[in-house]
């Protein structure tokens, strides 16, 4: 259970960063 909670919150900054870089991108 509180791995797959770190594994989330892991994913979703990891979400964050990419979301930035691509639309640093495309932008």
């Amino acid at each position: 259970m509180f791995y797959d909670l770190k594994g989330q919150l892991l994913f979703k900054a990891f979400k964050k960063v990419w979301y930035r870089m691509t639309s640093k991108h495309l932008v």
